[in-house]
C-alpha cells in the first residue's frame, strides 16, 4: 500500500503563510533525470526500418538508464544502433512497426539472454498482449512504476489514425486537487519522456477519455506540430534483486520526489 508523504516543510508553509493545502498535500511528482537515458534517434541511417522503429529504440534508450542507475551489464549487444536492430528482429519489426504482443514478447526474450539474467519485466495492456497484465494502464500505474525505480516505456495509438508511437517515460506530475487519487475529467497531469523521433526530451499533457484511457497530447518528436495518442501498452523493467526492496521502500531509497 502506498503511503502518501507529507513533509514538515509543507505543513509549516500551510500554517505560517497560508499556502493552499491542496498544493502541499496532493501533488504527486516523480522524475528520473532524462540525462540517464539514451538519446538515440530512431531515424539514424544505421537503424533498419528507422521510421517505424520507435519501440526497440525506446526500449534501448531505457536500457541506458538501467545501466547508469543500477550498473546492469550485458543489456547491449554491440552499440546502440546494433542493439536496436537486433531487438527489432526479436520484435518482428517491419515497415508497419511492432505489434503490442511482439513489444512485450521481444523485451521478455531479450532479457532472457541479456542483463546478466537479473532484469525483471512487467507491464499492462487492455488485452493482456504478450502475456502482460490485462488492464488499462492509468496514471497511478505509471507513477508507481517510476517511483519504484523501473524504467518505463509507453506505447500509444494516434487519434488521427496515423498508426502509433512509443516513448521512454521519465517522469509524471499530477496535482490531485480533490485528493481522490483519480485523474478526473477536467484534471490534467504532465508526463515527461524521451521521444525516439529525433531522440529528444519532451513533456506532454495527460488526460483521461470517456473509456478510461490516458490520452497524451504534445508537440515535437513523433507528434510533429502536435498530436494526441491513446496509451494502450506499458512495459517496464528493473533488476530483480532490487524489486522487493523498492516495493518495501516505496521508492524512497531511490530518492524520488513526492510532495
Amino acid at each position: 500500500m502506498k503511503i502518501r508523504f507529507v513533509s514538515i516543510m509543507a505543513m509549516a508553509l500551510v500554517m505560517l503563510w497560508g499556502v493552499p493545502a491542496a498544493w502541499a498535500l496532493y501533488v504527486w511528482d516523480v522524475e528520473i533525470p532524462p540525462s540517464e537515458y539514451g538519446h538515440q534517434d530512431q531515424n539514424d541511417a544505421n537503424i533498419k526500418y528507422g521510421s517505424t522503429a520507435c519501440v526497440p529504440t525506446s526500449v534501448v534508450n531505457s536500457f541506458a538508464y538501467l545501466e547508469t542507475q543500477y550498473g546492469v551489464t550485458d543489456l547491449f549487444d554491440g552499440n546502440m544502433t546494433t542493439t536496436i536492430n537486433k531487438l527489432g528482429q526479436r520484435m518482428n519489426l517491419d515497415a508497419n512497426g511492432v505489434s503490442r504482443a511482439d513489444f512485450a514478447l521481444g523485451v521478455k526474450s531479450w532479457l532472457g539472454d541479456h542483463g546478466d539474467g537479473e532484469v525483471f519485466m512487467t507491464g499492462k495492456d487492455p488485452a493482456g498482449a504478450g502475456g502482460l497484465t490485462t488492464g488499462i494502464p492509468d496514471w497511478w500505474y505509471i507513477y508507481d512504476l517510476l517511483d519504484k525505480g523501473y524504467d518505463v516505456e509507453a506505447g500509444f495509438v494516434w487519434t488521427n489514425g496515423n498508426g502509433g508511437h512509443c516513448v521512454a517515460v521519465t517522469g509524471l506530475l499530477f496535482d490531485d486537487t480533490n485528493d481522490n487519487g483519480i485523474l478526473d475529467a477536467g484534471e490534467y497531469a504532465d508526463l515527461g519522456f524521451m521521444d525516439p523521433w529525433n531522440g529528444v526530451e519532451l513533456t506532454g499533457t495527460l488526460a483521461v477519455d470517456a473509456n478510461g484511457y490516458l490520452r497524451l497530447t504534445y508537440s515535437g518528436g513523433g507528434a510533429g506540430n502536435g498530436g494526441t495518442g491513446i496509451i494502450t501498452t506499458v512495459v517496464a523493467e528493473i533488476p530483480e534483486p532490487l524489486t522487493l526492496f523498492t516495493l518495501a521502500m516505496g521508492g524512497w531509497a531511490l530518492l524520488r520526489k513526492k510532495k
